[in-house]
């Protein structure tokens, strides 16, 4: 999991006083541990929309993950491109990288470079793929349609 467990330290010292005038001595051990597991779910981290467009002229395509609310811990995802009816080289530049989604923040975005070629082709498509997170899981683009 990502929450690391805490430990809470707990430690007696000099006499306890009992209800009788007597006192105690304290044996060994006068300190113990404890360990509170932390139990929280990892949140789920994916891309922003199922979609993105970007025009071939806009020189680079902004995608995006988010987080459906801060983390107090650090996140990060692999993220890499593939061909769908695009090729990498000609109508985008092939992209992979690492996506660091710092605590408190919800949200980490990357620039696909898009190439203006002249060929008439249409709409193309690049694929995005996210993999490897880290104190997270993956989840369904936001919103899913």
């Amino acid at each position: 999991m990502p929450d690391a467990s805490h430990a809470l330290n707990y430690s007696l010292s000099d006499a306890v006083a009992l209800a009788n005038p007597s006192t105690a001595l304290l044996g060994t051990p006068t300190s113990t541990t404890s360990t509170i597991t932390d139990d929280d779910a990892p949140p789920s981290l994916a891309w922003q929309r199922r979609r993105f467009r970007a025009a071939e002229g806009a020189g680079s395509g902004l995608v995006t993950v988010l987080l459906p609310a801060p983390s107090r811990y650090t996140v990060t995802v692999q993220y890499t491109t593939s061909d769908g009816t695009a090729t990498a080289g000609s109508a985008y530049t092939a992209t992979s990288g690492t996506l660091t989604v710092g605590p408190g923040a919800t949200a980490k975005s990357s620039a696909v470079p898009i190439s203006n070629d002249t060929a008439s082709a249409g709409a193309e498509t690049v694929q995005l793929s996210l993999s490897r997170p880290t104190n997270a899981t993956l989840g369904a683009p936001c919103p899913p349609g």
